[in-house]
C-alpha cells in the first residue's frame, strides 16, 4: 500500500508539471500549483519517516534505513525545493498555505491507507478525529484566503 500511495503522489506531481507546462491549469496561478506539488512531496516524506520507524521496530534496518530514509531525504528536498521554486515565483502565503493542506491530506489519509492507521472503534472518537481534521483543512484554507493577503497586496503597492 504505501508503494500505491508514493505512486498515486508522483502521478499527481506529474501529472500537475506536464498540465501547468502546457498551460492547461490557466486558472490555477504557478504559486498554488508549486504548493500543491510541494505538500505532495513533504507529505510523502511524513509518511516514509513513520514507515520507517515501523520497519526498525520490527528489526529491518535494512529496509528502514536504505529505502525509507532515502526517501524520506530525497522527497523532503524535492519538496523544499518546488516549495522555493513557489516563493519566487508568487506569494509565500499562498504557497505556504497549500503545502500545508496538501502535506496533512497526503500524511492522513496515506497513512491510513499504507499504514493501516484507521480511525478508533469509539464512534464518539472517530466522529472527533473526523471532525479535528475537517477543521485543521478549513482553518488552514482560512489562513490561506483571509491570513494577510491583503495585508501583501497594499505593502506591495506602497513599496512601488
Amino acid at each position: 500500500p504505501l508503494l500505491g500511495v508514493t505512486a498515486a503522489v508522483l502521478a499527481l506531481s506529474a501529472i500537475a508539471y506536464v498540465l501547468g507546462k502546457r498551460g492547461a491549469l490557466a486558472g490555477i496561478r504557478t504559486d498554488s500549483l508549486l504548493g500543491m506539488v510541494s505538500g505532495l512531496f513533504i507529505g510523502l516524506a511524513a509518511l516514509y519517516t513513520k514507515a520507517m520507524f515501523t520497519f526498525l521496530d520490527e528489526g529491518h534496518r535494512l529496509v528502514g534505513y536504505g529505502v525509507c530514509l532515502t526517501v524520506v531525504i530525497a522527497a523532503n528536498v524535492i519538496g523544499l525545493g518546488v516549495m522555493q521554486s513557489g516563493f519566487q515565483r508568487g506569494k509565500a502565503l499562498v504557497v505556504v498555505s497549500l503545502e500545508a493542506v496538501i502535506n496533512k491530506v497526503v500524511a492522513i489519509i496515506g497513512g491510513m491507507i499504507a499504514l493501516a492507521e484507521f480511525l478508533p472503534e469509539d464512534p464518539t472518537k472517530s466522529k472527533m478525529r473526523v471532525i479535528a481534521f475537517i477543521l485543521i483543512l478549513f482553518g488552514t484554507a482560512a489562513l490561506a484566503r483571509f491570513g494577510g493577503a491583503e495585508i501583501a497586496d497594499k505593502m506591495e503597492e506602497s513599496d512601488s
